[in-house]
């Protein structure tokens, strides 16, 4: 008998510290703790029973709030629990250095990595190639057509235009953040506008490396040759993203619309392959020393032996061949006071070629090919002793 009530007062008192527990659990939660304590002083025989206890400790506006139904009680290892996860999520979140870095405007949190946006970069879309915007007559037909101006960034090359019955034109083409025009040299009179956003197709020819046409919505297609395919459709691909359009399709083929054009092209296979192997290609002005006119506009290729020059594209007799390998260039010869020039002397300085680029960009780019082909191809004499 004596070790049952032994056992039944350990009970009792177990009971009595469980309910105490909880109770001052309660009361730290829900704020009920004397004026001046804390969490620490404030003990498990210290603190007031639930059940039959008094709460005169408290104020009479916090003893509801501490005193809990049975129903909303929790066993104390499912609190000590919770805290614990609790405890754990801050201290990772502390950890987090994403969460420590501060931005520039102020002490905001940055979220995590991977969670951030990608940044876009607006040097994608400036590929004013032939300098369009310098042109008044250019910047007048935009300055009608287009919502905002000036354009913030522009798309713009020479091309070919090819017709229904296999006739190329040239033209200057001008892709802005809301349309693509198609100008006519001299006279720069808009042939073709149309929205890029009716834009839902491109088609590009497997055999012809310059083709491509353009599948606008409720309009005729637009097919065209263009020494830079490539950089047209990602220009185009920076271009709907960053206005968040729906993504244009693109399509390789061999035989579309235009399969007579594509087999009339294909008429010179070996010009094909030249074109697949140059390291540059495109048009530039050439300085003939004549006194009518002395630029002359050409279409040069750089191939892996020299730099070769035609009266436009599609010929097959060069005007000029210069030798890469040991070529010397400079760049902006005083000697001539037209924009984006460089020069080019080989022959050990019997022979130089001037040449004038169209815009800073395209000048960059052609000096960049020539330099590079240039340590590629020159041997040094150390090698060949």
């Amino acid at each position: 008998q004596m070790c049952i009530r032994d056992r039944q007062s350990t009970w009792v008192q177990q009971r009595n510290l469980r309910d105490s527990l909880f109770s001052a659990r309660t009361s730290l939660l829900c704020g009920g703790f004397r004026e001046g304590g804390s969490e620490e002083n404030l003990s498990a025989t210290s603190a007031p029973r639930v059940a039959g206890g008094s709460l005169s400790r408290f104020s009479a506006q916090r003893r509801t709030l501490a005193k809990p139904s049975i129903l909303q009680r929790k066993p104390i290892d499912v609190i000590e629990e919770e805290d614990e996860n609790e405890e754990r999520k801050t201290s990772e979140k502390k950890a987090d250095a994403s969460y420590s870095h501060p931005l520039v405007a102020g002490n905001v949190p940055l979220p995590p990595e991977e969670t951030r946006e990608p940044e876009f970069d607006i040097n994608m879309l400036k590929k004013d190639y032939i300098d369009a915007l310098s042109k008044n007559r250019i910047k007048a037909k935009l300055l009608e057509y287009e919502p905002s101006f000036p354009v913030e960034y522009v798309f713009s090359d020479y091309i070919y235009r090819i017709n229904n019955v296999d006739d190329r034109e040239k033209r200057i083409l001008v892709i802005t953040p809301h349309n693509l025009y198609t100008f006519k040299p001299k006279t720069y009179k808009i042939k073709r506008k149309f929205p890029v956003s009716k834009l839902i197709r491109i088609t590009v020819s497997e055999k012809n490396v310059v083709m491509c046409g353009f599948h606008i919505r409720d309009e005729f297609d637009l097919l065209i040759e263009t020494f830079r395919r490539s950089e047209v459709i990602a220009f185009l691909v920076h271009l709907f993203n960053s206005r968040s359009l729906p993504m244009f399709k693109t399509q390789y083929t061999e035989s579309y619309v235009f399969k007579k054009i594509l087999e009339t092209r294909m008429a010179y296979p070996a010009l094909q392959d030249s074109y697949k192997t140059a390291k540059k290609i495109g048009f530039l002005y050439c300085y003939m020393d004549t006194w009518l006119s002395p630029w002359k506009s050409l279409f040069l290729v750089l191939s892996n032996i020299g730099l070769i020059s035609f009266k436009e594209a599609g010929k097959t007799t060069p005007t000029h061949f210069v030798p890469v390998p040991g070529v010397q260039i400079v760049d902006n010869p005083g000697e001539f006071d037209r924009k984006y020039c460089f020069k080019l002397v080989y022959e050990a300085g019997k022979k130089e070629l001037v040449l004038s680029a169209n815009s800073e960009l395209e000048k960059a780019e052609w000096l960049a090919a020539l330099r590079s082909q240039n340590e590629a191809t020159h041997i040094s004499p150390s090698k060949l002793i």
